[in-house]
């Protein structure tokens, strides 16, 4: 009896219950990975190569604790395709709700503008700054991170996704906003008011602008006063 694609998975799901480990992680493995054999080859035998290459990922998640996105070098967000590897967190999907809502907000609030700076703050993977290019094609994107590692990510994932007038940089995070901004750090919060997004980590929102009412939910900070459009995550990316 041959030994199916159809099978290899069935049986590396039972493995990874077993474990108490996500059983849809199998699936996800080998559809998002270079191994995929296409839906309608299911049935077929498989490959003895790609059959040794699918159980050492099954190994890695299993027995080395390796997230499946840093297994294969993927992630998909929003539909687009992210390299991730440990010099980043892997996005949640809760920031796509923040990029999400964010893009409602530059709809609304800058409609029939010809231009306008969105600065990623802590940038990670790079995932809510390219894509904000990516969707918002009038726009500069400055992205800024402390791990150098990080911005090699972030320019990797710009350059596959062809996301041009995408800047990244390793400044500090005040340091970094006054030179995309081009303001001394007085002028800084009567400033970003015509034409800014700014997406940052919760813990880094600090300090960063004294006299603005700033209103948490369960998800986010949303700075309201004289910001039209700024958005702050608290998740890692």
């Amino acid at each position: 009896m041959k030994y199916t694609y159809s099978k290899m998975i069935k049986d590396c799901e039972k493995l990874v219950k077993e474990k108490g480990l996500e059983v849809h992680a199998v699936k996800w493995l080998f559809h998002s990975s270079d191994l995929f054999c296409g839906y309608s080859h299911l049935n077929d035998e498989v490959d003895i190569e790609v059959k040794e290459k699918f159980l050492s990922m099954i190994n890695r998640y299993v027995n080395d604790n390796v997230p499946p996105q840093y297994i294969i070098n993927k992630t998909f967000f929003f539909n687009y395709p992210f390299y991730v590897d440990e010099g980043c967190f892997i996005p949640r999907p809760e920031t796509e709700q923040l990029v999400e809502e964010t893009l409602y907000r530059i709809d609304e609030m800058f409609e029939g503008q010809d231009h306008i700076k969105i600065a990623d703050v802590c940038c990670g993977s790079g995932c809510i700054g390219v894509t904000l290019k990516k969707e918002v094609e009038n726009s500069s994107v400055y992205m800024v991170d402390v791990s150098n590692e990080a911005i090699e990510i972030t320019k990797k994932n710009a350059k596959n996704l062809d996301a041009r007038g995408v800047r990244t940089d390793t400044k500090k995070r005040n340091d970094f906003l006054l030179s995309v901004f081009e303001m001394s750090p007085e002028e800084l919060p009567a400033y970003i008011d015509k034409s800014s997004v700014i997406v940052m980590n919760r813990e880094q929102s600090e300090n960063i602008i004294d006299n603005l009412e700033i209103v948490y939910d369960s998800k986010s900070i949303k700075i309201t006063d004289i910001m039209p459009v700024s958005y702050c995550s608290e998740s890692e990316e």
